[in-house]
């Protein structure tokens, strides 16, 4: 009759222990017969709670070293940006600068070739600006913090589509509600991670983008027209997949969120990740 609930059992000590009831039949000629079969099932028992445990443990410490990594990209993504970003701004400028200083005190035009160099290291800095950037926001977007999640994620599918040239059809609505930082971050992130999954593995030409909010829930839907996966008969919702979708499945565990993909070959891939409101939505105090 498959797996039985577990039931409790009085030892003749007083001691309480975890026992599983089974019941068969057989009809004689006098009647029904019943036979009840009683299993302690306290080592089972034991051996499950210690498992849950060590999950929960696990789940504990993915989340910290999540935020610890967060924090550390978020420093990472300041310094570049505020310290590196201004030195090579001042650099470019003291260069141009120079270059004008120079040009009234020599008694003929600056050499072409050092006004080559000029320009050449003027063009390498002006690089190295733009590649810092990207690396800064790659990290930790500014706008994330400064703007909120839409226009992240807005910027994140326009940065997609010109690296990679696969269109994004982009359709938010979240909303007045206010995220708080937790949930604003895990959902940048899930995205961030689902576009990287598309451009490496998908060979896409298109995809569709969605975050809604309703009264009860936030919705994140992205979806390609790529090549899918093969889903085995019996294989488990996370069986096969990459670290990167492991770590979406946790980033919303962690916002009590749920995650559902949908997938078969040469379809499309879709993931589906739903969080419920109070778990991700901010709360408003009031004075």
């Amino acid at each position: 009759m498959g797996r039985q609930p577990v039931l409790c059992g009085l030892r003749a000590n007083g001691e309480e222990f975890p026992l599983e009831a089974s019941i068969s039949q057989t009809r004689e000629s006098s009647g029904k017969l019943y036979t009840v079969m009683l299993r302690d099932v306290t080592a089972r028992v034991k051996a499950e709670a210690a498992l849950e445990q060590s999950r929960e443990e696990l789940r504990r410490l993915s989340a910290n070293l999540q935020g610890v990594r967060e924090e550390e990209k978020t420093r990472i993504a300041r310094e570049l940006h505020d310290d590196l970003g201004q030195q090579l701004t001042a650099l470019k400028m003291d260069l141009a600068a120079l270059e004008q200083a120079l040009s009234p005190h020599v008694p003929q035009p600056i050499d072409a070739e050092v006004a080559g160099r000029s320009r050449r290291m003027q063009r390498m800095i002006d690089s190295t600006v733009a590649s810092l950037r990207r690396i800064a926001a790659d990290l930790r977007p500014v706008m994330l913090d400064d703007l909120g999640l839409a226009p992240a994620i807005e910027w994140l599918a326009h940065d997609f589509t010109n690296r990679y040239g696969i269109a994004v059809e982009r359709n938010i609505a979240t909303g007045p509600a206010t995220l708080t930082h937790d949930a604003a971050t895990a959902l940048f992130r899930i995205v961030q991670e689902a576009l990287t999954n598309v451009a490496r593995h998908a060979d896409a030409t298109f995809v569709e983008l969605t975050l809604l909010a309703t009264d009860q829930h936030y919705l994140l839907r992205i979806a390609d027209n790529g090549r899918g996966a093969r889903r085995h008969p019996g294989a488990q919702e996370g069986d096969g997949q990459s670290f990167g979708l492991i770590g979406v499945r946790e980033r919303a565990h962690r916002l009590g969120g749920a995650v559902q993909i949908d997938t078969a070959e040469n379809d499309g891939f879709a993931l589906n990740v739903t969080f419920p409101l109070q778990a991700v939505q901010q709360e408003h105090t009031h004075p």
